[in-house]
């Protein structure tokens, strides 16, 4: 997992250890599928083109999300439930 871990309570780092929710809702993501996590932490600008080289399988950061983001990264058409596309969504893909 790719984050910037600058964004307390979000994701940041406490006793060299890069944690906060994000980092807890991944962990709980990969134990629900069975799969081991190793997060890393590299600047926000570098976020998306990290997943495009595979350098990291997903990205969790507090990440605004646009449709630029979702076509480039995935291909998938994101239906916000509220005017605030941060507070919910879903996908058609």
């Amino acid at each position: 997992m790719g984050t910037s871990a600058d964004w307390p309570p979000y994701e940041y780092v406490e006793d060299g250890k890069i944690v906060g929710i994000d980092v807890d809702i991944a962990r709980k993501i990969a134990e629900r599928l069975g799969v081991g996590l190793e997060v890393r932490d590299m600047k926000f600008s570098a976020l998306i083109e990290s997943v495009k080289r595979g350098d990291v399988d997903i990205v969790i950061a507090d990440m605004a999300i646009t449709p630029d983001r979702c076509s480039s990264l995935y291909r998938i058409k994101w239906t916000p439930l509220s005017s605030s596309p941060e507070e919910g969504l879903t996908s058609e893909v």
